[in-house]
């Protein structure tokens, strides 16, 4: 769902700064007299650093705040129950404006921050928060905003099956006391309104585009399926490159990738028609993990290339996940910073 993975980027961004401690200065043991205009200036360069620092955790832990008040569920998956009695919006024109205004706020308030004066996991947390909040602006003002809130429900995603899955008391939301339960019905009262406000939605809609049309273009990139593609074979993610690029660029039917699923695997037709449903709720899933893996491949090339004998497996592993899922983007620049001060 999108909704999920706005919060996952903003959260490992918060996630990263706040794991970033600014690394004190090296410095050599030499005459006092003779180092004391670098100690001077080393010392600047350090309280800079710290204080660029201190401001971006501050504005992190600002826009997270007011994450939360926004978006009052995502705080339950935090263990955080201070709005465990709203449902939130999600949905309305007010939502999206709000939205699309809290990112120009951030974006206006980071580039107030010197990012030249950050510790190297600073500048990466200043970069992916700068992605996610340039992200979110777009996905909230036209064109996108015009298209997302009209279709909120398919059969594969959407607020209606993650909704029930919490308030079941299974998950984040446990009942365990009287207030547990008034905050759950609460909750529910405020979902009953959510589907009233998608319906609005989802009828306008129909009557801008028409339903099919909708279905199928509705872009939310970026479900999360490691797990199940792990366990395919290796034919099969494959396959679904081509089915994904046959659905949503070259204007296959729901029959014709279900047919060509059924005709190259060794798949039963009811999970190729589950599959293809799958992926014709979320155009580009298949293809985002390839340009992934793609783009992986091509930054160690560049690093073995740039470093020759220096270059170390180990090291470029540790610069790819050591900060956790970030964009491509802000990873090609922290690899080409890693590359430059080998």
């Amino acid at each position: 769902m999108a909704w999920q993975n706005t919060f996952s980027v903003a959260f490992t961004c918060l996630l990263s700064a706040c794991a970033a401690p600014v690394a004190a200065p090296e410095r050599a043991s030499a005459d006092v007299g003779t180092n004391a205009s670098t100690d001077a200036s080393t010392d600047a360069g350090t309280d800079a650093g710290t204080e660029a620092g201190a401001r971006l955790r501050s504005l992190l832990d600002a826009s997270d705040e007011a994450l939360l008040d926004r978006n009052p569920i995502f705080a339950l998956y935090r263990g955080d129950t201070r709005r465990a009695a709203q449902h939130g919006d999600y949905l309305s024109p007010a939502y999206v404006q709000a939205e699309h205004q809290a990112a120009q706020r951030d974006l206006a308030q980071l580039a107030q921050i010197p990012r030249a004066q950050l510790s190297a996991n600073d500048r990466v947390a200043y970069d992916t928060f700068r992605w996610s909040r340039e992200d979110e602006r777009e996905r909230n003002a036209p064109p996108a905003a015009l298209f997302w809130p009209l279709l909120k429900l398919d059969q594969m995603n959407g607020w209606h099956l993650f909704f029930p899955e919490l308030s079941s008391g299974d998950g984040v939301a446990p009942y365990r006391s009287v207030v547990d339960y008034d905050n759950g019905l609460a909750r529910i009262t405020g979902f009953i309104g959510w589907l009233d406000r998608a319906v609005q939605r989802m009828r306008e809609g129909q009557r801008l585009w028409g339903m099919e049309t909708l279905y199928l273009h509705e872009a939310t990139p970026g479900h999360h399926m490691q797990g199940s593609l792990a366990a395919e074979n290796l034919a099969l993610p494959k396959l679904l490159l081509l089915v994904d690029t046959g659905l949503h660029a070259y204007g296959w039917t729901r029959e014709q990738a279900i047919a060509y699923m059924l005709a190259h695997s060794a798949m039963s037709p009811n999970d190729a028609t589950t599959e293809i449903e799958r992926y014709i709720a979320d155009p580009g899933q298949a293809l985002a993990y390839k340009v992934g893996a793609l783009s992986i491949q091509r930054l160690r090339q560049r690093a073995e290339q740039a470093l020759g004998p220096r270059f170390d497996i180990r090291a470029f592993h540790h610069q790819v996940l050591g900060t956790g899922g970030v964009p491509m983007a802000v990873l090609e620049e922290k690899i080409e910073a890693w590359i430059a001060a080998r």
